[in-house]
């Protein structure tokens, strides 16, 4: 019975360092962009909206919007109010650049990135495409799964 457990967590240990090797982290992405991410369509670059086109964005866009204000503002010692989505853009045009809203084909899967430049590298989140699920966080061109 002792031999048949070791078998067991052997088997077990294997498959899954195979698993992780092959297909990536458990969220689908790479750690990095690479060749597999695939930009579907063109980026959107809300520095250059007005408030009244981003009002008539699409309402998940806008919920999105809202999350990565509030994810960034987490780090601020300061109590910023984000209720809507001209809120939420007018404290990301805070940063050096961005927002940027883009959507990637990464093995198959959709996913949309919320990206501000707050000084030379990125960060992000990364959402599950049509969703307000963050699956991802992008930290200087890291991707981390959540």
């Amino acid at each position: 019975m002792k031999n048949f457990l070791w078998l067991a967590v052997f088997i077990l240990s294997t498959n899954t360092v195979f698993a992780e090797t092959r297909w990536g982290s458990e969220c689908g992405l790479t750690d990095q962009k690479d060749d597999s991410w695939v930009e579907v369509g063109k980026g959107l670059n809300l520095q250059k909206l007005t408030k009244a086109e981003i009002r008539n964005l699409p309402t998940l866009t806008k919920q999105q919007l809202i999350i990565m204000a509030k994810e960034f503002a987490k780090g601020s010692e300061d109590n910023v109010p984000i209720n809507c989505a001209i809120e939420a853009v007018d404290y990301l045009k805070g940063t050096d650049d961005g927002p940027y809203i883009s959507t990637y084909l990464v093995r198959g899967k959709k996913y949309t990135e919320v990206l501000i430049y707050p000084g030379d590298n990125p960060i992000g989140v990364i959402f599950k495409q049509g969703t307000v699920s963050i699956v991802a966080d992008n930290g200087d061109d890291s991707i981390a799964c959540r």
